[in-house]
């Protein structure tokens, strides 16, 4: 299946433009600071490249024909990009490096050589590295995560605003940025998944009337309904008794809020509950 047509123009002359100044011979008369020169020119486009045209141009199409709708797009999108950007900027220095160090006549087999001993001396030690690695990459082949969910990672709450090649980054309902790295999200719930439903129960008098206490509930949900627009996902209504005694019975009011608005919703809504069953005279017990 083909993703998306013929690149632009424009790209191309671009990607001409690398390809000569790559294909330049490092040993060049001119002295090896000419072709470090060089290899700066290419690192400062390659990077240009990897920022700019493949997240802007390139992601968005692979991201369209993968995506469930136009909101998950954009999502996969902003999660694509990171991801690309963070890994393709680790790969590329590598290289780039290796380049340079050839341009000044260093032999970069022996170079590859101690670095594949290095990795195998501290293998074990990396083990983490490579279970973050491995984890973010299973997070966003699965379709687990995206930037701009909600979700709860080990207790802490908030919306993700960078998913790496290691970390990944929320910020919760008070501003705080959290960084966890990926070997350790074990799991996670992800509020942004579909819709939640939303519980208050209140405790009423068992001699309380049935219609006026659903009609004042009613009331309190058209509210709402009216304050919070498009992120009140379903208006708070009287779903039933979850318990009930000679005294008292246990009334339980149902809700859907799309997932930053959700303790919002439940503040203002036990606000107006008390409000309207005080101008009802219904007692809370």
């Amino acid at each position: 299946m083909r993703l998306f047509g013929p690149l632009p123009e424009a790209m191309m002359g671009f990607l001409d433009i690398l390809k000569e100044l790559i294909s330049s011979s490092p040993e060049t008369p001119d002295g090896p600071m000419l072709a470090v020169a060089r290899l700066l020119v290419v690192y400062i486009l390659l990077r240009y490249f990897l920022n700019n045209i493949v997240g802007r141009i390139i992601v968005p199409l692979i991201a369209k024909e993968f995506a469930r709708d136009q909101k998950d797009r954009a999502a996969r999108v902003k999660t694509l990009a990171g991801v690309i950007r963070s890994t393709g900027n680790y790969v590329l220095t590598f290289i780039i490096v290796l380049m340079a160090l050839k341009a000044f006549g260093v032999d970069t087999t022996p170079v590859l050589a101690s670095a594949s001993v290095i990795g195998l001396a501290v293998g074990f030690g990396s083990q983490k590295l490579v279970r973050d690695v491995t984890t973010g990459f299973l997070l966003l082949a699965e379709n687990q995560l995206d930037v701009g969910d909600y979700v709860t990672i080990s207790g802490v709450s908030g919306v993700i605003e960078d998913i790496g090649m290691r970390t990944t980054r929320i910020r919760d309902d008070t501003g705080k940025v959290y960084i966890f790295s990926n070997g350790d999200i074990s799991m996670v719930c992800n509020h942004s998944m579909g819709p939640v439903n939303l519980f208050l129960d209140l405790p009423v008098l068992a001699s309380q009337d049935l219609d006026q206490l659903r009609a004042a509930i009613d009331a309190v949900g058209e509210r709402l309904e009216r304050k919070f627009g498009e992120s009140l996902l379903e208006r708070p209504h009287m779903d039933g008794l979850t318990a009930m005694t000679a005294t008292q019975m246990t009334v339980r009011i149902r809700y859907r809020a799309v997932a930053p608005y959700q303790e919002r919703v439940l503040m203002r809504l036990r606000e107006e509950i008390r409000e309207e069953f005080a101008r009802r005279e219904i007692q809370l017990v």
